[in-house]
């Protein structure tokens, strides 16, 4: 999985607890940074609130890093929670995680219009 530093561009999509092979990735890149990676995208699909509790503190840590080495452009997140669940409940829940949080939806993600973005961004 580290070699998605590899790459200027790399793509993560993960299901569930399915993201457990990219906390490998995270720590590698906390650690020993980005290597050539330019622009990391994860996209997170997951049933539970709990689940992504679990691993908020992990990328509450890597949205630092890029952003203490002024690279905040460096990661794009979204978190999508497709179970039962409320703003308020993922508010509460993710409140000592506000970047995560601002990045978390309710439902299935638009995966058209997802990867649109991502293989077509916008100019900066």
């Amino acid at each position: 999985m580290c070699e998605v530093v590899s790459y200027p561009v790399s793509v993560c999509v993960a299901g569930g607890i399915g993201i457990t092979p990219f906390v490998a990735t995270c720590n590698h890149i906390i650690s020993s940074g980005w290597g050539k990676l330019e622009r990391l995208y994860l996209l997170w699909i997951c049933k539970d609130l709990d689940t992504v509790s679990a691993f908020a503190p992990l990328l509450n840590k890597l949205h630092l890093h890029y952003w203490n080495a002024n690279f905040p452009d460096g990661l794009w997140l979204q978190v999508h929670i497709t179970g039962s669940t409320d703003q308020e409940h993922i508010q509460k829940t993710l409140e000592d995680f506000p970047y995560l949080y601002r990045r978390t939806f309710i439902g299935r993600p638009d995966l058209t219009n997802t990867l649109h973005s991502i293989v077509y961004p916008r100019h900066r």
